[in-house]
């Protein structure tokens, strides 16, 4: 574990969806929820992730954190997972769309401003990220780097094939 965690931390990265889905189940065996950023309830949905191209945005924490999530109602049967103050991280997917591939990203929060001061998440949180960085860094991503995200290595077979990227 560590002793002092970051206050944020992020990597943005260009996967093609295959390599997300593998992301995503290594989520899954690390013990891990996901969690679509929406619901109809006032408790987190699960992620089926799939289709896979219907998702953008998800967040995951260690299941002994699940019970730790805030939700706020946006509308009647809208309800969302607040970032701000839940030991969530939050993991933005590549999206290919018309032979154009957008950047991801993983981020993480240390803990948040609290009434009496800044409020830190449980370690396991930070050790769960470290764990995907690792991941992603080691079997899935190049050194290379465009709009200041890591291209993986199906990226870079995308981009010899003439697929473009985009960074929004």
């Amino acid at each position: 574990m560590t002793d002092k965690l970051p206050r944020t931390r992020q990597l943005y990265f260009f996967l093609m969806p295959e390599e997300t889905s593998k992301v995503i189940g290594f989520i899954h065996g690390a013990d891990c929820r996901i969690y679509l950023p929406r619901s109809r309830s006032d408790s987190p949905a699960l992620c089926q992730c799939e289709p896979l191209s219907d998702l953008s945005q998800l967040y995951f924490c260690p299941q002994v954190l699940s019970g730790g999530i805030q939700m706020n109602k946006a509308s009647e049967d809208v309800y969302f997972i607040d970032p701000t103050v839940s030991p969530v991280i939050e993991f933005q997917c590549s999206v290919l769309r018309d032979s154009e591939l957008s950047r991801g990203r993983i981020y993480f929060r240390g803990g948040y401003a609290g009434r009496y001061g800044w409020v830190d998440y449980p370690g396991i949180l930070y050790e769960v990220f470290r764990g995907v960085l690792s991941y992603l860094k080691k079997h899935i991503l190049t050194r290379e780097k465009q709009y200041e995200g890591y291209i993986s290595n199906g990226c870079e077979a995308y981009l010899s094939g003439g697929g473009r990227l985009a960074q929004f």
